[in-house]
């Protein structure tokens, strides 16, 4: 299952040849975010969170033909140019509380299983939805919810 496969998982340190190699950065955290932007401060245009990425996904349209790389590149430029067009949505805290920012996916690490699967659960839809809005092709069988048809 996803959380065996979770167990399993070996973080690794992020450095600056993989951020400037890289056509899109997604991260959990507003703070990661910004953390990779300070190693390398020219990748500021293809990194965002997870759920910011997903925020600014409506209304991309690639390019004619667009697959790939290519397709990477045009949705890390779509979420660009939305940047800054709509207000970023307020959560409110409980008292007592500050809120988390919303576009921040909460580290369900220490937070004991219940909390580590629902961070996982979260990360796991907000990647297929990911998905979804950037590969507008349904004929691509790996993307398509429906099954390709038999020929």
């Amino acid at each position: 299952t996803w959380l065996a496969r979770s167990r399993r998982h070996q973080s690794l340190q992020l450095g600056a040849e993989e951020i400037e190699d890289a056509d899109l950065i997604l991260t959990a955290t507003t703070s990661s975010r910004a953390a990779v932007v300070s190693l390398v401060p020219g990748a500021r245009r293809r990194v965002f969170t997870l759920r910011e990425a997903l925020w600014l996904a409506p209304g991309f349209a690639p390019r004619p033909g667009a697959v790939g790389d290519d397709l990477v590149r045009d949705f890390a430029a779509h979420l660009d140019a939305q940047r800054g067009l709509q207000q970023v949505p307020v959560k409110r805290a409980r008292p007592g509380r500050r809120a988390a920012h919303p576009f921040d996916i909460a580290d369900g690490h220490g937070a004991g299983r219940r909390a580590h699967a629902a961070t996982l659960q979260q990360v796991q839809k907000t990647v297929a939805d990911l998905v979804r809005a950037m590969a507008t092709d349904p004929t691509l069988p790996f993307l398509s919810t429906r099954r390709a048809p038999v020929q």
